[in-house]
């Protein structure tokens, strides 16, 4: 990760959360945009808002050539618009560093 980004997905879900309960896109330095959302709303564990570490969380926006191969689709659809719901959180740590870390939030 780069600069003061966070370094994990839980210190990301720490501090991108919305006044809504919704987390902004994580950005990454190559430019992929990704939902990262945890909460009593979302395919994350535990299922409660704001918990100090959550081992499984949802993904969103990741396209099919994006996302690794080991991510099961929760939501069929557009390949734009899957869903992924509890995926392990050491295999979201990896993905942003595989597209230069977090950069940045949309």
């Amino acid at each position: 990760m780069f600069g003061t980004s966070p370094s994990t997905t839980n210190e990301w879900l720490k501090t991108s959360r919305c006044k809504d309960g919704w987390h902004r896109l994580a950005v990454c330095d190559d430019g992929l945009a990704v939902s990262i959302q945890a909460g009593k709303y979302f395919g994350s564990f535990p299922k409660e808002d704001g918990a100090n570490y959550y081992s499984h969380v949802e993904i969103g926006g990741v396209r099919d050539e994006d996302a690794p191969s080991y991510f099961r689709p929760f939501r069929q659809g557009s390949p734009e618009h899957r869903i992924y719901w509890m995926v392990p959180i050491h295999l979201v740590d990896a993905m942003p560093a595989e597209h230069g870390g977090i950069v940045g939030r949309a």
